[in-house]
């Protein structure tokens, strides 16, 4: 098994050590991997990200994700809230969304129920006409949209080579 122990702050100050662990766990021969949070207290949205992209590329590669949790009963109750530990589940017909918060999903297509969940999440702190919620939905469902039309597009990749010329591949 492999052990990934993270520290106390899963914040974007501590970036260089999250994604250097993540990486040595998406890149282990291990069949199982352990994220460890056992010694966590927070944890923000970007570490979130992080950590989320990790486990997935994890299962991915056929690795069985394991945790330790964190003995931080406001950060458990948090991660809880957000769905963290089944994020790879599916969660159809399970809507868990609180007036404050929306459950950490793994999106593969526009879903306007969870448009409607963050717009309730938005509400929840402002008030809003019916028009503003519309225009709300509209603008969400295209944020997804091109989140997804394209990060499916071909990246190309330039360097440098030795005669200082830029290679496209």
């Amino acid at each position: 098994m492999h052990h990934v122990k993270f520290p106390a702050f899963l914040t974007i100050r501590n970036a260089k050590c999250i994604i250097e662990r993540c990486e040595q766990a998406i890149i282990s021969d291990e069949k199982e991997i352990l994220f460890d949070f056992s010694i966590c207290s927070f944890c923000d949205p970007f570490a979130i990200t992080l950590l989320v992209g990790a486990m997935k590329a994890c299962i991915a590669k056929a690795h069985t994700v394991k945790y330790r949790r964190s003995p931080n009963k406001r950060l458990e109750d948090y991660l809880k809230s957000i769905s963290f530990y089944d994020w790879g589940s599916s969660l159809v017909g399970k809507s868990k969304f609180s007036s404050q918060q929306v459950e950490l999903r793994h999106l593969t297509a526009v879903e306007p129920v969870y448009t409607d969940a963050v717009i309730q999440v938005l509400q929840s702190s402002l008030r809003m006409s019916q028009g503003v919620k519309g225009a709300l939905h509209l603008s969400i469902n295209e944020l997804m949209t091109n989140t997804f039309d394209h990060s499916q597009t071909v990246a190309l990749f330039a360097y440098i080579d030795e005669t200082n010329k830029c290679i496209m591949m």
